[in-house]
């Protein structure tokens, strides 16, 4: 889509495409490999378009979005915050600050709770803690419990 609609945008000199990828395309996240690896594509994606077309009228940011009221994020009853787990938003929220840096930077962390916890995942603890913490998360998006295996505990 981006080739398709960004082609046409190039022609005009003129556009705007938003990504929207995760945080749990920022590290590892077991049983959720491929959506985690697409998402974490489609950083590195909006990151290299703005720098290649940020001289051609065309605005493009990758909005790494975390957990948003949508009807699949409810359905999935994630329970509490806490602080590797942010207030979730409202959509509107996301998308108001995302036109708000349209243009201003290839990418970015929806919602300030977000940032905290991305900086603290990323910043301080072991690349393999930030993996280890992310372990729940594929339960409560899919709706299957993941039997562990006892030696791993």
């Amino acid at each position: 889509m981006v080739h398709q609609f960004g082609g046409k945008m190039m022609a005009r000199k003129k556009g705007a495409i938003i990504l929207m990828t995760s945080m749990t395309g920022l590290q590892g996240s077991g049983y959720l490999s491929v959506y985690a690896a697409t998402k974490a594509f489609l950083m590195i994606l909006s990151e290299s378009l703005w720098y290649e077309w940020k001289k051609s009228g065309i605005d493009i940011i990758g909005c790494c979005a975390g957990a948003t009221s949508t009807p699949g994020y409810i359905k999935s009853d994630p329970g509490r915050t806490g602080l590797f787990k942010p207030r979730v938003l409202a959509p509107d929220e996301v998308v108001k600050e995302c036109f708000h840096k349209l243009g201003r930077r290839p990418s970015f962390i929806t919602g300030r709770g977000n940032r905290i916890a991305s900086f603290i995942i990323h910043r301080i603890l072991s690349r393999k803690m930030a993996v280890n913490i992310m372990e729940t998360q594929p339960e409560r998006c899919t709706g299957y419990r993941i039997e562990k295996d006892p030696d791993d505990q």
